[in-house]
């Protein structure tokens, strides 16, 4: 396990109907995640309270456009940014 903030690659990838968002906190955080469509505009921001550990959060497709998706974490660790396919 990493012994610092880190987000890993969402599975899976590309996507049709969900995917699971997986990132690892060294300490209980508060975290944002951020979605984007490819050219930076806001899809949806989810905001939680997760404990020390590998978490995760699970997105549906029901409210994503389809395409290149870019998806970040931020927490009091740092922010990383990743990028995921919605495919039909």
């Amino acid at each position: 396990m990493p012994k610092s903030f880190e987000l890993y690659q969402n599975q899976p990838n590309p996507f049709v109907k969900e995917t699971n968002i997986s990132f690892f906190l060294p300490e209980q955080s508060d975290v944002v995640l951020t979605l984007r469509d490819e050219v930076g505009r806001l899809i949806q921001e989810v905001k939680a309270n997760k404990t020390a550990g590998l978490q995760s959060f699970t997105v549906n497709s029901a409210d994503l456009p389809k395409g290149l998706i870019y998806y970040q974490i931020s927490s009091r660790f740092g922010t990383q940014t990743r990028k995921m396919l919605r495919v039909e």
